[in-house]
């Protein structure tokens, strides 16, 4: 709660408030509509308090280094959430530094991996995990929104064509819609903007694999369902098998064409498009 402090800690972040007694830090906020992440579905006022945290200064983009860009001499990286870090006193590298502290450098041979300047400020971090009752109320893409005033899907806000309808969507632009009969719609935003649908925590993650139908796999499988492993840890997932389909418990896997297995130029198997 930012109510009393009315400042945010995080680079990006602004304090906005629900209603006189909760306020919290966000990245942004749509008056009038509910936060797909709060524990209610009460339309937040996004009245802001205080001022948004800043991050990286425009100067960063032109007069830092990235990639594989020496940093000995700049001391600072372009990129958010990266950090100059020394090889040796003649070279040093901008390497991602994660909120524990840690980094890619650690451990690696030859590197000294002390630290140079100060970490760039990373981006602000959007959405959250989604509470059950969005779950429940918010619609889907090209799903009518106009009473719940959210969404749920990847990059998808509820926008307003006319009072008393609007639906879910990516993008609107104000103005006729050749897809509307040449409708006008206002394109005014009623809710939060979704990212994903994080169930487990954010960022939200789909994971997928491809596995034989017959062997070793499918046991391994069943085993990792059994105890919610593997991709059936992650918020959404998808099993893939070669021309027939099997079920991995009470699941069954998804069908594709089979590809013939080709040989790479060392002999071995080779990539191969499914």
């Amino acid at each position: 709660n930012c109510s009393e402090s009315q400042c945010c800690a995080d680079p990006g972040l602004q304090c906005f408030a629900k209603h006189a007694f909760w306020a919290t830090c966000k990245a942004d906020c749509v008056a009038g509509g509910p936060d797909i992440t709060d524990i209610d579905s009460t339309p937040w006022s996004c009245q802001k308090l205080g001022v948004r945290t800043p991050g990286a200064a425009d100067w960063v983009k032109e007069e830092c280094s990235s990639g594989w860009q020496n940093c000995i001499e700049t001391k600072c990286c372009k990129l958010p959430g990266e950090q100059c870090h020394k090889q040796n006193d003649f070279f040093g590298e901008c390497k991602p530094v994660d909120s524990l502290n840690l980094n890619s450098c650690n451990n690696t041979p030859g590197w000294s991996c002390e630290k140079l300047g100060l970490q760039t400020p990373a981006l602000p971090v959007k959405g959250g995990t989604i509470s059950p009752w969005a779950a429940q109320t918010c619609g889907r893409i090209d799903e009518e929104c106009t009473e719940s005033k959210c969404c749920l899907g990847m990059d998808v806000q509820c926008y307003e064509k006319a009072p008393g309808w609007a639906l879910c969507m990516q993008s609107c632009v104000s103005g006729p819609h050749a897809d509307d009969g040449n409708d006008t719609w206002s394109c005014t935003p009623l809710g939060p903007r979704s990212y994903g649908l994080p169930i487990q925590g954010p960022p939200s993650l789909f994971c997928f694999l491809v596995l034989r139908t017959v062997g070793y796999e499918v046991d391994l499988l069943t085993a990792q369902k059994a105890k919610g492993l593997g991709i059936f840890d992650c918020d959404d997932h998808m099993m893939l098998t070669a021309d027939a389909t099997i079920f991995i418990g009470d699941e069954q896997t998804v069908e594709f064409p089979g590809a013939p297995i080709v040989k790479s130029v060392d002999g071995t198997a080779g990539n191969t498009f499914l």
